[in-house]
């Protein structure tokens, strides 16, 4: 739309990323606010964009963000990325799925040629009433479940993080 202060221009997005990586960077990520409101399936375009910035070899993971709803993870080739995270921090309390959210992880390995992430995990999280606190959700919840569901829906093994 011409009326749009900012379009996704992924020439530009992937110019950038290979800068990073021949500037030194062993890991990119890119985080793009795209996502359709309220949907936790990414729509054909949403799967364009992220196919096109993963699939070019200077991007290690993408993370999308808008939806303020849990989506799905993907594999993509050897790399991964996040449909949507849901919301960390919000007022969003009129709906039960806009209070859920997820701090994601990704472990990166040495492959003996360069770095890469080899695996996702996640913590789903909760905003509180009242406080505004964002809280781990406990296992034996529908949240959990729901959460947890929306990030593995396509394949993609996703463990609850465990730190070290």
């Amino acid at each position: 739309q011409d009326w749009m202060a900012q379009r996704i221009d992924i020439d530009r997005i992937l110019e950038v990323a290979s800068s990073a990586r021949r500037s030194g960077a062993d890991l990119v990520v890119v985080s793009i606010h795209c996502c359709t409101e309220y949907r936790t399936e990414p729509t054909p375009q949403q799967v364009e964009i992220f196919d096109a910035l993963i699939r070019n070899g200077w991007v290690d993971l993408v993370v999308g963000h808008h939806s303020h709803l849990v989506g799905p993870a993907a594999e993509i080739g050897d790399e991964f990325v996040f449909y949507g995270l849901g919301n960390l921090l919000s007022g969003q309390l009129h709906r039960t799925d806009t209070r859920e959210g997820v701090l994601a992880f990704a472990t990166a390995r040495w492959t003996g040629a360069r770095w890469r992430f080899t695996g996702l995990s996640a913590v789903p999280t909760w905003v509180e009433s009242g406080s505004y606190s964002v809280v781990p959700v406990s296992e034996e919840t529908e949240s959990f479940e729901r959460t947890m569901g929306a990030l593995g829906s396509y394949g993609v093994v996703m463990e609850r993080y465990q730190p070290d």
